[in-house]
């Protein structure tokens, strides 16, 4: 994800960091570009959730750097970006934060 920041300021930033800072915020503060960005990460999540696994290699549509992977939603992901597993351990806190948002960007 890239986004503006300040006048001509451009960082890059993870999609966990965006979804962060969204669900930390209601995207209060966050540029347009950012939003988008998030529109379409939510998405491709829509019908799918993601897997995590370290060796998965890059998705350029969706985890340039690997690690992660689409998957087919089953019984029981209900809005869970995520499912767990001896990668992602997901807390309470974690099933909380690591869901598709009620209200979208």
């Amino acid at each position: 994800m890239v986004g503006a920041r300040g006048d001509d300021a451009t960082v890059a930033v993870s999609p966990h960091a965006g979804y962060g800072e969204y669900v930390a915020t209601e995207g209060e503060g966050m540029v347009p570009a950012e939003l988008s960005w998030l529109r379409s990460f939510y998405a491709k999540l829509r019908d799918k959730r993601a897997r995590v696994r370290p060796h998965i290699p890059s998705q350029p549509d969706f985890a340039d750097k690997g690690g992660f992977a689409l998957r087919a939603r089953v019984a029981g992901d209900d809005h869970l970006l995520i499912r767990g597993n001896e990668h992602a351990n997901l807390t309470e806190k974690g099933r909380t934060i690591s869901r598709l948002p009620s209200t979208l960007p």
